[in-house]
C-alpha cells in the first residue's frame, strides 16, 4: 500500500475538508485501497510503521497548533483556578487567624470571670485595699465610704466641725 498516498486520502476526507462531496470521495477511496489490501481502514491508520509516519507528516501542522492552542487554554484555566484558590486559602487562612485570636480573648475573659467569681465566693470584695498586707474587709471599706458620704452631706448643708 502506498502510505503516502494513504495519508493524502485520509487528510483529505477529515473534517478540515469543507466541501463534503470531496471528502466523501476520497474516504471512498481510501477504503476502497484497504480492500484492496484486505484490511480494514483501523487496521491502515495503526499497523504500519510508514503508514503513521506518512499520517503524522501529513496532518502534523493542524495537529500541533490546535493540540498546542488546547494546552495554552488549559493552561490559562487552570493557572486562573489557581490564582482562586489562593486567594480563598489566604482569606480562610486570615479568617482563622482571627478565629484564635478571638478565641483566646474569649478564654481571658471567661478565666477572669471565673477568678472574680471564686474572690466573692471567699468573700474577698473586688473593692478591697491593701492594709499591712493583708486584706481589709468589705464591712470596713463599706463603713469608711458611709462616713466619707456622711461628711459630703454635711459639708453641702453649711455644718462645721
Amino acid at each position: 500500500m502506498d502510505a503516502q498516498r494513504f495519508a493524502e486520502l485520509w487528510a483529505g476526507a477529515d473534517a478540515g475538508n469543507g466541501n463534503e462531496a470531496e471528502a466523501v470521495g476520497k474516504f471512498r477511496l481510501l477504503r476502497r485501497m484497504a480492500i484492496a489490501e484486505n484490511r480494514r481502514v483501523i487496521d491502515c491508520l495503526t499497523g504500519h510503521e510508514d503508514t503513521l509516519k506518512a499520517l503524522a507528516a501529513q496532518m502534523q501542522p493542524l495537529r500541533e497548533d490546535s493540540k498546542a492552542a488546547e494546552l495554552q487554554e488549559q493552561i490559562a484555566n487552570l493557572q486562573g483556578a489557581l490564582s482562586q484558590r489562593e486567594q480563598e486559602a489566604v482569606r480562610l487562612a486570615d479568617g482563622l487567624t482571627l478565629a484564635k485570636q478571638e478565641l483566646a480573648e474569649a478564654k481571658q475573659e471567661i478565666a477572669e470571670l471565673r477568678q472574680g467569681r471564686a474572690y466573692q465566693a471567699a468573700g474577698v470584695s473586688s473593692f478591697s485595699a491593701l492594709d499591712n498586707g493583708g486584706w481589709i474587709s468589705g464591712r470596713l471599706l463599706q463603713f469608711l465610704v458611709f462616713v466619707a458620704v456622711l461628711l459630703m452631706i454635711a459639708a453641702s448643708c453649711g455644718v462645721r466641725f
